[in-house]
């Protein structure tokens, strides 16, 4: 998708279709009662994740080039953070409410989130660093006599 349709497009393409698919089938496993049905949505919805974090991963060497490294190890710190607060979440959600549909509703809601704020992402542009205070003024001084 990105030599088809560039940087920008082809990561924006890849991470709204497989968030908001994701964010779908979601709603799909709140709708269904039977077991293998949701087994096989419960699936699909963990491929689609999947599917967008090579996206994901790719627009971090995209726009951080020199720094990817670190880019890749933020990006995972917090993918980790939000999967530990989300899975301690869930049982407090399922008490709060009786039922074990409810916390699928956060998390429709912050897939299709995702989806949208795909559209926010130009992998196209290398984040560049800015100037730090002390870097503006070089320590070098001129001698004007």
């Amino acid at each position: 998708m990105v030599r088809r349709f560039g940087r920008k497009n082809g990561r924006r393409a890849l991470g709204v279709t497989a968030l908001a698919l994701a964010g779908a089938f979601t709603l799909g496993v709140m709708i269904t009662r039977r077991q293998i049905p949701t087994l096989i949505l419960l699936s699909l919805v963990y491929g689609a994740i999947t599917f967008q974090q090579s996206g994901a991963c790719g627009v971090c060497l995209d726009i951080s080039h020199k720094s990817a490294g670190a880019m890749c190890g933020l990006f995972n710190t917090a993918s980790q953070l939000g999967g530990f607060v989300s899975s301690v979440a869930y049982g407090y959600i399922v008490e709060r409410f009786g039922s074990y549909d409810a916390p699928f509703v956060p998390m429709a809601a912050m897939l299709f989130l995702g989806a949208i704020l795909w559209l926010k992402i130009d992998a196209s542009q290398e984040l560049t660093a800015e100037p730090q205070p002390a870097q503006l003024f070089s320590r070098e001084v001129v001698d004007h006599s």
